[in-house]
């Protein structure tokens, strides 16, 4: 391996070590040297998507963060895939925190409406939860998008900002 086109594997992966041993291990299956010229003729193949770089963290609270701003849903399902092992227990995590920034202080009523938000956010939580386990046990993988959508239905429902998401 070349010290410059490990370099440049890196950068493209946004410095993400699952990301890069991946793209090595998809790279040594069909050659067993790794050089600049090599990656500069592999870089499409292998690089994430130009217009999209999130990490896990970013991408959970762009996923709540827009659920309000009503912004394309294609944006947002795409977030979920930056990370689909761990955008959903981040979902999990923090869709009450999310739920609760909705309402704004002092406001009456809030605490009930805050409260039924909550409530049919779980429901969809328990929703996507059970299809992960459709997809993971039963190898299922068709169902994840499904999964990604159901996320999707949390953070609408929330429609709350989160800050750095706690995990």
């Amino acid at each position: 391996v070349e010290l410059n086109a490990l370099r440049e594997l890196a950068a493209a992966q946004q410095k993400d070590v699952r990301q890069i041993v991946g793209a090595l291990q998809m790279w040594s299956r069909s050659t067993s040297e790794i050089t600049y010229q090599g990656w500069m003729a592999r870089k499409k193949a292998i690089n994430k998507d130009d217009e999209f770089v999130l990490n896990s963290f970013d991408a959970c609270k762009f996923m709540f963060n827009e659920a309000r701003r009503e912004s394309q849903f294609d944006y947002r399902y795409n977030a979920f895939f930056v990370d689909y092992d761990l955008i959903p227990l981040m979902v999990q995590d923090n869709y009450i925190t999310a739920c609760k920034s909705s309402q704004g202080p002092g406001r009456p009523g809030a605490t009930d409406a805050t409260l039924e938000r909550i409530s049919e956010a779980a429901d969809a939580v328990c929703d996507a939860d059970i299809i992960n386990r459709c997809v993971r046990g039963g190898q299922n993988w068709t169902l994840l998008p499904q999964v990604a959508a159901l996320n999707l239905r949390v953070t609408s429902i929330c429609q709350g900002n989160v800050g750095f998401p706690g995990f």
